[in-house]
């Protein structure tokens, strides 16, 4: 279910030196980002759907390590060339992107093999344990593809 666009999607393509950087860089960026957080042991809930598709760039979930319980987490994904980025979205979560959260955990979707699991992460949907982060990947020749803001 973290593929909403079956596996034949083609993400990104440039004809252009520009296009390169704003397609093809920045759909390597949010997949570098959504691995990196797989191997930090997140679930991944949505995977990245292409660098260009409005929306949350992908969804996962993880134990809060204080608490110990599951939260939900929306990924704004930024990539530099130069490693210089934007600051984080300041606000709440966009209410276009808490739609596509409630869509990774439906009953459509959701499909983990781990029925304990998915109703923990449904539960920390219905009780509010999502928050949203930016996650900034360095392409820059000193960053070397660095994944930073966990």
């Amino acid at each position: 279910g973290a593929s909403t666009r079956g596996g034949t999607f083609v993400s990104a393509t440039a004809q252009t030196a520009r296009s390169v950087r704003t397609s093809v860089m920045s759909d390597l960026g949010e997949v570098s980002a959504y691995k990196e957080a797989l191997l930090r042991n997140e679930i991944g809930l949505q995977r990245p759907l292409g660098a260009n598709v409005p929306g949350v760039d992908f969804i996962t979930a993880a134990r809060d390590p204080t608490t110990r319980l599951m939260e939900v987490i929306t990924t704004d994904a930024k990539t530099s060339s130069v490693g210089v980025f934007p600051p984080p979205r300041p606000g709440a979560i966009p209410n276009a992107w808490m739609q596509e959260v409630l869509d990774a955990v439906g009953p459509q979707r959701l499909g983990l093999g781990d029925a304990q699991l998915e109703s923990e992460i449904r539960a920390a949907v219905a009780a509010g344990r999502v928050r949203s982060r930016q996650l900034n990947v360095d392409f820059s020749p000193a960053g070397q593809g660095q994944v930073s803001g966990f």
